[in-house]
Parts: C-alpha cells; sequence; structure tokens
C-alpha cells in the first residue's frame, strides 16, 4: 500500500501535530508483528488508522504480510478486538458531538470497521489465510514482472541485446525483487515472441548462481572466496570483463523518455552515472574545541549536548562522503538499502554489521583490522590503520570544519537548506551524496541524509570537564548517530545534535561514514 501522508492530532486539539510517512508505518508494523502485541492509545487519535484503508488485508489489520509465519489466529483475533475497541470508543465519543470523520480526514466509522471486519473474516482461519497469502505473492510476483517488461522491450528495440543492456535488465529486476531465474524467464518469454530477436551477451560474463544478487553482478569484486580454516577472510578480484561498445542507445533514450514523461519507474542511466568513490578521506587537522551546545546553536539545543567542555582531537582521516550502497555491495554481497541508488548512502544498517564492514574491507586492503570482539564485547584498536567508525568527538570536530571551522549551526552553513537533506526538502527519501555543499573541510552530507552511527557508547550527559581524545564511556544500552536524516526536522541536523539506538537496530534513516587513524 502507498500510504499518503495524514496527521496525528491528539484528542482535542484542532492542529496538526505529526505527519507520518509511509516507511513509517510499515516499520510501525513490521515491529507490532514480530511483538505480537498491538496498543492503540485510548485517549488520542490512533496515528495509524489509514492502514484500514488498505487493499492488503494483512495491514487492515496491522499486520505484515511478509512475516505471515508468525501470524496466528490468536494474534488476528487480538489485533482484530483492539482495532475495534478503538472504533467504538469514537462511536461513544460522537454521541458527545466529537466528529470521527473530521479527525480522520473524511472517513467514517461505518465505512472504516466494514474493511475492518472485512478482512478478519477472510483471514481469521488459516487455511483461508494460507490462499490469500498464496494469492497475494502471485500477484506481487506479476506486478514486478510487468514492472520490467518495459526495460526488456527497450533493450530488444533494435533488435539485438548486449551484455551492457541484459546487465541493466538484470540489475533492475532484482532490485524489482525478482530472482534471476525469473528474470531470464521473463526475457526468454519475450524472445520466444518474435523470432527475429537476438541475444548478443556473454553468457560466460553473466552470473548463474540463483543466489546471486545486484550487488554481484554490477560490482567488479564479484569472485570472493572465503577461506574457512580459522583464518581471516580473504578477498579474490576478478577485473570486470572488457568494455562493451553500446549500440544505439535504445534503452538510454527509453529511460529519459519515460523520465520526463513522468512514468512510473524511477530508472536511471546506469552506464553514464560514475560511481562516487565513498573511501575517499579528508585529512583532519587535530585540534581543541567547545564540543556541546555552543551559541550558535540558540535555543535548540537539549540536556544531552550540554556541559560544554573544551575538548582535544589529535589527526585523523574521515570519509569525504557517507559510505554508499556501491561500496557496501562490493564487500558485504548484500544491498540492505531501502532506498535504492548506487551513489545513496546505505541504509538499514546496524553498528554491528557497520563493524564487520569496517574489518572486512581492511583485510580486503591489506590494512589491519580495528575492531576484536572478545569477552562479549567489541573493542577498537585505535593505532591500527584499518577503517573504523569515527569518535563521536572526533565526528563534531570534522563536521564543524576543524580548524576552519566558521561556526555555524548546520555542518558547513547556517541555511539548513543548503548542506542537508532533512525531512522539509528530501522527498522522502535519501539522496546520493555529495549533491550538497560541503562544509569547510571539502566533507559531504554531515548534516542530513542518514544518520551516521559512531564509535561511542551513548549517554545522556556529557562529562563535565575538559578531555583528550574522548572514546564515550566505558558501557551502555545505546550507540550515538549524529548528523540527522531525510526525514527529520532541521533541528537534529545541527552539528551538536546527538542521538542513539541500540546496536543491533536498522532503520531506513541510519548510515554512516568512514574513519582512520593518523599514525
Amino acid at each position: 500500500m502507498n500510504f499518503d501522508d495524514f496527521e496525528l492530532t491528539s484528542e482535542g486539539t484542532e492542529s496538526s501535530q505529526k505527519k507520518i510517512s509511509a516507511s513509517e508505518i510499515n516499520e510501525k508494523i513490521k515491529a507490532v508483528t514480530k511483538s505480537g502485541n498491538l496498543i492503540i492509545p485510548k485517549d488520542e487519535i490512533w496515528q495509524y488508522w489509514s492502514v484500514l484503508k488498505s487493499e492488503n488485508l494483512f495491514e487492515r489489520l496491522f499486520l505484515d504480510i511478509e512475516n505471515h509465519d508468525s501470524v496466528s489466529n490468536q494474534t488476528i483475533k487480538n489485533h482484530y478486538s483492539e482495532i475495534n475497541a478503538y472504533l467504538e470508543r469514537w462511536r461513544e465519543r460522537e454521541s458527545t458531538g466529537i466528529s470521527f470523520t473530521d479527525s480522520h480526514k473524511g472517513n467514517t466509522i461505518r465505512e472504516l470497521k466494514s474493511n475492518l471486519d472485512e478482512a478478519y473474516e477472510l483471514i481469521k482461519h488459516k487455511s483461508d489465510r494460507d490462499n490469500y497469502i498464496q494469492e497475494w505473492m502471485t500477484d506481487k510476483k506479476n506486478k514486478l514482472s510487468a514492472q520490467l517488461m518495459p526495460v526488456i522491450k527497450a533493450a530488444f528495440a533494435d533488435k539485438v541485446m548486449t551484455l551492457e543492456e541484459k546487465r541493466f535488465i538484470y540489475e533492475e529486476g532484482i532490485k524489482a525483487g525478482l530472482t534471476l531465474k525469473e528474470i531470464d524467464l521473463l526475457i526468454k518469454q519475450y524472445m520466444d515472441s518474435d523470432d527475429s530477436l537476438r541475444d548478443d551477451s556473454d553468457s560466460a560474463s553473466l552470473p548463474k548462481k540463483e543466489t546471486s544478487n545486484a550487488a554481484a553482478i554490477f560490482t567488479p569484486e564479484t569472485n570472493v572466496e572465503k577461506e574457512i580454516n580459522n583464518r581471516p577472510e580473504t578477498v579474490q578480484v576478478t577485473p570486470p570483463p572488457p568494455p562493451v561498445k553500446k549500440k544505439g542507445g535504445a534503452l538510454r533514450n527509453f529511460i529519459i523518455l519515460l523520465v520526463l514523461g513522468g512514468g512510473i519507474y524511477y530508472l536511471y542511466d546506469l552506464f553514464l552515472t560514475k560511481t562516487i568513490d565513498s573511501k575517499q578521506m579528508v585529512f583532519v587537522e587535530g585540534g581543541n574545541f567547545y564540543m556541546g551546545c555552543t551559541s550558535e546553536q540558540g535555543s535548540d539545543c537539549d540536556d544531552d549536548e550540554k556541559n560544554v567542555r573544551l575538548v582535544s582531537v589529535s589527526n585523523f582521516y574521515i570519509a569525504k562522503y557517507e559510505v554508499t550502497q556501491a561500496l557496501w555491495a562490493s564487500v558485504m554481497d548484500s544491498e540492505p538499502a531501502e532506498f535504492k541508488g548506487k551513489n545513496n548512502p546505505v541504509d538499514n544498517v546496524s553498528w554491528l554489521e557497520v563493524l564487520d564492514f569496517c574489518n572486512k574491507l581492511s583485510m580486503k586492503e591489506g590494512l589491519t583490522p580495528v575492531y576484536r570482539f572478545s569477552n562479549g564485547q567489541y573493542s577498537c584498536d585505535f593505532s591500527a590503520d584499518g577503517y573504523r567508525l569515527p569518535t563521536e568527538a572526533e565526528w563534531e570536530f570534522a563536521a564543524r570544519g576543524g580548524k576552519l571551522s566558521s561556526s555555524n549551526k548546520y555542518s558547513g552553513d547556517f541555511d539548513v537548506n543548503a548542506v542537508s537533506w532533512y525531512g522539509g526538502n528530501s522527498d522522502n527519501k535519501t539522496h546520493s551524496v555529495g549533491e550538497k555543499k560541503p562544509n569547510e573541510l571539502g566533507i559531504y552530507d554531515m548534516s542530513g541524509n542518514v544518520w551516521e552511527w559512531c564509535w561511542d557508547w551513548y549517554n545522556k550527559k556529557y562529562p563535565d570537564y575538559d578531555q583528550t581524545d574522548p572514546y564515550g564511556p566505558d558501557k551502555g544500552i545505546s550507540r550515538t548517530l549524529r548528523g540527522g536524516a531525510w526525514s527529520y526536522a532541521p533541528l537534529y541536523s545541527r552539528v551538536t545534535h546527538r542521538y542513539g539506538n541500540e546496536p543491533q537496530v536498522k532503520k531506513n534513516t541510519n548510515g554512516f561514514r568512514l574513519a582512520r587513524s593518523k599514525n
């Protein structure tokens, strides 16, 4: 379901309090399905009520169909009862003159109750539920296939499909959720419809395994072998095949016309888009700075930014860009991000996964891994030359512009729109790194786009004494994130704002950038 943004208004309040994005709704549905415990506040408008308008019967009951194995008859009954009770409470309020329709964007209790009852009756029994799931999966595959077919047709516009065009078809298909086997079948079906069509791609250069994904196909580092016998993971890099001269530009022209024409697919010209090197480092000369809520932040500071103190940091390197999906895929052979784009920052990665990525990238380049795991906890060897996360102090020093700092509220400017992708300008998605103005050190996106993991445990109160190269508390529950993100208000993009998530948490707002010690 493509949810529209809609408002949460507390009972008795006329104005909008919050807008909920589609990704936030879907994330909440997944979390509630996993916990099996739906609780709707009794004294407020339920912020997720519009699920009752969904075509997906599971969503109407606030359940994730992708996680249907964890949904029981009792779970469905519990969710139905909770949502039904919410509607009944509003029926009682209407008798006192409070309008449900006005508070729920013109929808009536009767309409939404009918949708709820329909969903409950059709999937409350396991046999009926299994049939519905099968129909839903078939319909989903058909829709995905229909989305890919225009790309296949464009590749054969001049009757011949090249290797380059076939690779593009694979990428778009896998991004849409199809397997290689399903994509090959679609190509075959289309070729069978016209005997004059010819496949000139070099089959030896294309992936054959069903488990292959877009990352494995479209990055040079695809031929990975792991040595298991208690030795560090090693990576062999097979050079990419020689470039193939592109013919006619039919696929490219199709994409341009489709985008300019407002087509339903977001397609870009893969072959003309340069991959950004998100490992590129900027040297940060060490120095002293006041860390925390300094005067340029005005009245926006939270309590956890206070206790301003003098901090000294040593020389270090920090990445010019947030880690992109292309770099992540080349190392981890996975594509976790919700917002696809090879130059977009990777999102949906946990702090724990990021540490694994850093060590693998270090070993791949012959550097000494920084992170070690023993006795149930991670340690960081800051003397090692491998890749790592910045400390919170390093992050803030770099975000402020280091010794070149102009005391900006955001990283590089006082105008948030100049430097940050945030809730007011992002169109509810991440963007390619490096599109906004850099800060004084030439670093991009330290305000906005995605939150950036740091090494430190998150502490709600800074120490009240000066520090040199602080690494944060010795223990904690959450790890620190900095910089704000695409769905957040401007105040979260400030260089002093702090945030924390548990290290295993993955969100479509969370990413990271690399750092290295200067030894």
